[in-house]
């Protein structure tokens, strides 16, 4: 599995990637047990193999349930229920590999974009919806996001690449002008993330991740975040 800059984590090309196995205690017989990665995280066992935090389906059904419902149709709720669990379960070998939760979450956002309705309505209800679980993944690491999810955000979950949305992700993290983050977006420098040194590799709690959820709100207006000191143009 290796990071692509347009579709996140895929696979080599050599050979297709299979759910990994991971070493686990067994406190029966007091020994390391080999387990596939799944079965391990299932169980709510320690996993050193793990870089960031998994995904998981806890947390998508929590963001949902805090959702309007003229911000949900019957369309978004099939391809959560029905499709979604492939891009999950991908990523949570990705999980083992990746280097940061910022780039982890792009790269599912962009894969779980791609399963967008057609219809341009509903589409722009999953880009929101995409957009306000990557806020409260990475809120719930202790991570500052705003409340406000941007169209600058939306605009790059919908239409840009994996690579552009960790940078839009880090921007906004990091707090800069809107109009600052628009002239780095079209740079090759690379923003300091600023606050890799917080644990991620924890599990998210439904009830956190549902009390973070319910305090955003979308915009159609690009601004610069709340707490930013510089109003850029």
């Amino acid at each position: 599995m290796i990071f692509d800059p347009q579709e996140g984590y895929v696979d080599t090309g050599f050979r297709r990637t299979h759910m990994p196995l991971v070493s686990v205690y067994d406190h029966a017989s007091k020994e390391m047990l080999q387990v596939r990665l799944n079965e391990a995280y299932r169980a709510g066992v320690a996993i050193e193999e793990l870089n960031v935090t998994p995904i998981t389906k806890e947390l998508l059904d929590a963001v949902k349930h805090s959702l309007n419902p003229s911000d949900w149709d019957g369309d978004c709720e099939r391809i959560t229920n029905n499709q979604l669990e492939s891009v999950t379960w991908w990523h949570l070998i990705a999980a083992t590999h990746a280097p940061d939760p910022f780039v982890y979450i792009a790269s599912f956002t962009y894969q779980a974009a791609q399963l967008a309705p057609e219809e341009p309505e509903s589409a722009e209800r999953f880009y929101q919806y995409l957009a306000r679980v990557v806020t409260v993944y990475l809120k719930s690491h202790g991570y500052y996001m705003p409340d406000t999810i941007y169209p600058l955000f939306i605009e790059a979950i919908a239409n840009t690449s994996a690579t552009r949305i960790d940078k839009i992700i880090k921007g906004l993290h990091t707090q800069i002008g809107i109009g600052s983050l628009k002239k780095y977006l079209n740079s090759y420098v690379q923003l300091n993330e600023g606050q890799l040194n917080i644990t991620s590799n924890k599990r998210i709690a439904a009830n956190d991740a549902s009390t973070i959820a319910e305090q955003l709100n979308v915009t159609d207006v690009d601004k610069a975040p709340k707490n930013n000191q510089n109003e850029d143009d």
